[in-house]
């Protein structure tokens, strides 16, 4: 395909002029994602450990990195993403639900993970929901609330992350958020309105 372009002009000596231009027109392209990368999601965290960086996207992607500039898309093979997740006691830890239409419950499970991109999973068994996850001191610890009034915060504590004792720690309220440093775990808390 080609584009035609005519121009006019007068010389010198008043004589018309007429030039004509042919330019080829450029095929349509194709487009890849270049920036940001490598997603356009954002990115709910990142977390570092065992010389890999771990981010979670907003759509609920993973990617890996080893120097925080050339990141690869990396999929759970158990279909499972966390909403939360976490590095301690050299691995990469991560809470993950899924509704089972059979019992109509959702199920929640730990991900295990020693380099961010090959996971196993370990049933979680609550009457709440598992909002966020840390490591530290030899202990899993993952937090949430009841389903039910009076949507207790509980926190659920694990030797190995198979075996969990829950916890209900009471108040109206429910934790947001886990982290473990300097050998202790803390938390976010918010009033819940009823």
């Amino acid at each position: 395909m080609m584009f035609l372009g005519a121009t006019s002009s007068r010389s010198s000596a008043g004589r018309l002029c007429a030039q004509l231009v042919i330019e080829p027109v450029v095929p349509p392209m194709e487009w890849h994602w270049r920036n940001p990368y490598p997603t356009a999601a954002d990115l709910r965290r990142v977390v570092y450990g065992n010389g890999q960086f771990v981010a979670l996207g907003d759509d609920n992607t993973l990617f890996s990195s080893t120097n925080a500039l050339d990141w690869r898309p990396d999929g759970i093979s158990t279909g499972l993403v966390p909403s939360s997740f976490a590095f301690g006691d050299g691995q990469f830890i991560g809470v993950s639900s899924a509704y089972d239409q059979q019992t109509g419950s959702s199920a929640h499970y730990l991900l295990l993970s020693s380099d961010g991109s090959s996971w196993r999973t370990n049933l979680i068994t609550t009457n709440g929901s598992v909002t966020a996850v840390a490591a530290g001191n030899r202990l899993y610890v993952a937090i949430g609330y009841q389903w039910e009034a009076p949507y207790n915060k509980i926190s659920l504590v694990s030797h190995d992350g198979a075996h969990w004792q829950t916890h209900d720690q009471g108040e109206n309220t429910y934790w947001r958020n886990l982290t473990f440093a300097n050998g202790w775990f803390s938390t976010i808390t918010q009033e819940v309105f009823g």
